[in-house]
């Protein structure tokens, strides 16, 4: 007999048997879950995945005061302090004032 045309890796035939094992400890944990898990969710219990939001709304509305005042975007970066967090102290970027009042704009649009 001629052997076939391919020949399947020996590394990847191990994985597909070795495989098995793990997936049926996942499928047993999955369905047993930790008693926290089960009762509470992530966000329940005060977990919010995601980046940190650097402009609050009290930074938000002084910044589009300003806006309508007439000051350009980047003396609003300048002015403006972010209150909390790894840039504490530090003044947002202009790309982020930008963003800023563009979904202000947005917003302002919807509503009427």
């Amino acid at each position: 007999m001629d052997a076939p045309g391919w020949v399947i890796p020996n590394s990847w035939a191990n994985s597909v048997t070795d495989r098995s094992p793990a997936r049926s400890s996942t499928r047993i944990s999955r369905r047993c879950g930790s008693a926290i898990a089960l009762k509470t969710s992530a966000r329940e219990r005060g977990r919010h995945g995601g980046r940190p939001k650097v402009v609050d709304d009290d930074m938000a509305d002084h910044a589009r005061a300003l806006r309508t005042q007439g000051v350009t975007v980047p003396q609003i970066a300048r002015e403006l302090v972010i209150p909390s967090g790894k840039n504490k102290g530090e003044h947002p970027s202009i790309t982020t004032v930008y963003r800023l009042l563009a979904e202000a704009e947005a917003f302002d649009d919807t509503d009427e």
